[in-house]
């Protein structure tokens, strides 16, 4: 029978954390606090003073936080203007631990987009979202994905995510209204209406026209309202039509479309018909006074009443030759 008993001895800084209870060793309190490694030294001893030491190493581990995107790849228009969420950051942590996310950089880098607490989210869970700014001025054919990486923390591990951004295009605007065909007269004066524009657009209400016409310096403006409106008065026009040739764009597409426009009543020249002659009139000199030399004739497609007049070069012709004015 061992008269000797035995005696335990905890010799280490760490018995704020751990004590012996029956020789088993037992955490002392809640080790939130003593995340790490710890070392302690074991002295056991008899009565007969026999002793003997051993060491003892405990690492106290804390679980990461756990962080997940949803979705792990959004898409945004490029024409997108407004503060949008875009992705839930979602957040847990197996210790208990108050976790803090940040956003880090993005790639390309940029400052489009902003990371904000949901302050609804409490419990065990805690979550983010992911917002696109007011204005980010995204252009698809510049960057088309970025990559926005976050990192989270519970002020003992982090864990950092890429949550990825697809740009999409911007459609582009489509004519509702044109091509047409209008018809103007000559009675129609500044600022009469040609046409109200119209457009349809599921990406954009802000658009910006233009005008050309064929043939040039036609007499319409165009407003970025979509309205086009005489800017002369047309009753002493003399070009019967013009392709109008309408272009809006969103910022993003430029599109265009062919507005014709005709003008009635307009009083078109008369037209010789037979003039001017491929050889040169020959004249007997001694044709007597009043003969006739030659028949002028002519067309008006307004049939108006029409009037003849003549010059001569060199200018003693008039004393030689007359024309009737009316026929």
């Amino acid at each position: 029978m061992d008269r000797c008993n035995r005696n335990f001895v905890l010799e280490s800084d760490d018995n704020v954390y751990i004590y012996i209870i029956l020789e088993e060793v037992k955490a002392l309190q809640t080790l939130t606090t003593a995340v790490g490694y710890h070392c302690l030294v074991f002295t056991i001893q008899d009565v007969c003073l026999n002793t003997d030491t051993g060491r003892l190493c405990i690492f106290i581990h804390n679980d990461p936080p756990s962080v997940t995107c949803s979705p792990n790849t959004a898409s945004v228009l490029e024409s997108t203007t407004l503060q949008t969420s875009i992705i839930t950051l979602t957040t847990s942590d197996a210790n208990g631990d108050t976790v803090i996310c940040s956003l880090t950089r993005t790639n390309p880098t940029g400052s489009q987009f902003s990371l904000q607490k949901d302050p609804l989210t409490g419990g065990e869970l805690k979550m983010y979202m992911i917002y696109t700014k007011a204005n980010p001025n995204f252009r698809m054919a510049t960057v088309d994905t970025y990559t926005v990486y976050i990192t989270c923390t519970d002020d003992k591990n982090s864990t950092s995510v890429e949550c990825k951004v697809r740009i999409l295009p911007s459609q582009p605007p489509v004519f509702t209204n044109i091509p047409t065909l209008v018809t103007m007269s000559t009675s129609n004066v500044s600022p009469d209406t040609v046409i109200d524009v119209s457009v349809t657009d599921p990406d954009s209400s802000t658009f910006t026209y233009s005008i050309t016409c064929v043939p040039s310096n036609c007499p319409f403006t165009i407003f970025n309202t979509g309205h086009i409106q005489l800017n002369k008065d047309l009753s002493d026009h003399t070009v019967g039509g013009y392709d109008v040739y309408v272009t809006v764009t969103d910022g993003y597409n430029t599109v265009s479309s062919t507005l014709s426009v005709t003008i009635s009543g307009i009083n078109v020249a008369p037209k010789f018909t037979n003039l001017p002659l491929a050889n040169i009139l020959v004249v007997p000199e001694n044709t007597a006074p009043g003969s006739s030399i030659y028949q002028v004739s002519a067309t008006d497609i307004n049939k108006d009443k029409l009037t003849y007049s003549m010059t001569s070069s060199p200018g003693t012709g008039t004393s030689y030759f007359t024309i009737d004015s009316s026929s």
